[in-house]
């Protein structure tokens, strides 16, 4: 059976964001080998700095989509809910958080009833 260089895992774990089902796939297609998921992601972990690479190489991907979908999208409900979602998750900084806080304490007063 033939085997994955080092350098052809990490080109085809890449060009699939890191999501060991697709990469699965994309071992079997392309170089016509039987790989689990299993075995993907214990290859994954000898090459933990080049997965974390990879994986913050997909966020960047996903955030300029979004960009792109708040700029250019032409059903308003998709764009509010792209601005929500953008605005959730990076605009904390400035106020925008849809999830409201607990309050971490709480001060009760029990007083006694008067008859």
């Amino acid at each position: 059976m033939a085997k994955l260089s080092d350098a052809q895992f990490l080109d085809i774990l890449r060009r699939n964001g890191a999501i060991a089902a697709r990469t699965v796939e994309a071992i079997r297609k392309e170089y016509k080998i039987e790989y689990s998921r299993q075995a993907v992601y214990q290859r994954m972990r000898t090459f933990p700095e080049e997965v974390q690479d990879i994986i913050e190489e997909s966020i960047d991907v996903a955030e300029e989509q979004l960009i792109g979908l708040i700029r250019t999208c032409k059903n308003p409900n998709v764009k509010l809910n792209a601005i929500k979602y953008f605005l959730d998750a990076k605009g904390k900084e400035r106020g925008y958080n849809a999830k409201e806080q607990a309050p971490t304490k709480v001060e009760v007063e029990i007083k006694d009833r008067e008859d």
